[in-house]
């Protein structure tokens, strides 16, 4: 079986995936792999080309995340969002404030939905 093994499993690349580095990702036999720990059956082959001398990939936190990123996560549904503007639109058409056509067009579409599909 250890010949086999090294007969197949051509270790190129290993990247530490975990930051107490008990996970990596490798390329073996030309194929990438992911999540391989200790108890997969590609670790003997791994730890090999380690001791052999592949100098694994240091595993790095991921960059903190963005502002557009925390801002969106931050943000209520979209729908919601729009929902809300079209309701305003709607209660300024009622007050009698004009509005440009695409956009009294388009309030009209939309009130016709829900016009045709109402909540439960």
């Amino acid at each position: 079986m250890e010949q086999m093994e090294q007969q197949y499993m051509e270790v190129t690349k290993v990247a530490y995936t975990s930051e107490d580095n008990t996970t990596v990702d490798a390329t073996i036999n030309g194929k990438p792999w992911s999540g391989i720990t200790a108890g997969s059956r590609f670790w003997p082959s791994v730890a090999k080309a380690i001791e052999d001398g592949l100098v694994p990939t240091p595993w790095a936190a991921p960059p903190p995340p963005t502002y557009e990123a925390l801002r969106m996560a931050a943000y209520p549904p979209v729908g919601d969002q729009l929902d809300a503007i079209w309701k305003q639109l709607n209660y300024d058409r009622l007050q009698g404030h004009e509005m440009i056509q695409d956009v009294d067009d388009v309030l009209g579409d939309i009130l016709s939905v829900k016009n045709d599909i109402p909540k439960d």
